[in-house]
């Protein structure tokens, strides 16, 4: 009888490059089978206690990241240029304490193609409305 390969045709020849595939399964809402008021449409869980709250593993799994991109967390324009070399998976984040000045120098040097940003027009205030 002639050895069977670990891999079927079609599929990738290393089994390294099949791990890479997207998940198919949709993430559904913890214990949303057990209660008719819970929908299935995912919500993060809150609960000190919760094992999908506290990613311990099981059955139920909750997504890592949600955009698909890590966050970096950028307080100026230079900090916004680091991200040139790897914005393939990170995203720029404005930082909460970022002065307006900054936010709009951010804002305005992000909308080049080059970045991408979770939140470009957080906090920033027009004129027109003062």
């Amino acid at each position: 009888m002639a050895a069977v390969p670990y891999w079927a045709p079609g599929l990738p020849s290393d089994p390294r490059e099949a791990r890479d595939c997207e998940r198919t399964k949709e993430f559904i809402r913890h214990q949303s089978h057990r209660y008719v008021r819970l929908e299935r449409a995912w919500r993060r869980p809150r609960g000190t206690d919760k094992r999908v709250h506290g990613r311990f593993k099981g059955p139920t799994l909750s997504p890592a990241l949600a955009s698909g991109f890590r966050r970096f967390l950028v307080h100026n324009v230079r900090e916004l240029e680091v991200l040139r070399m790897c914005n393939k998976c990170h995203c720029a984040e404005t930082a909460h304490n970022a002065s307006s000045r900054s936010r709009t120098a951010t804002a305005h040097r992000a909308a080049q193609p080059a970045f991408r940003v979770t939140s470009p027009d957080a906090r920033l205030h027009s004129e027109e409305n003062e």
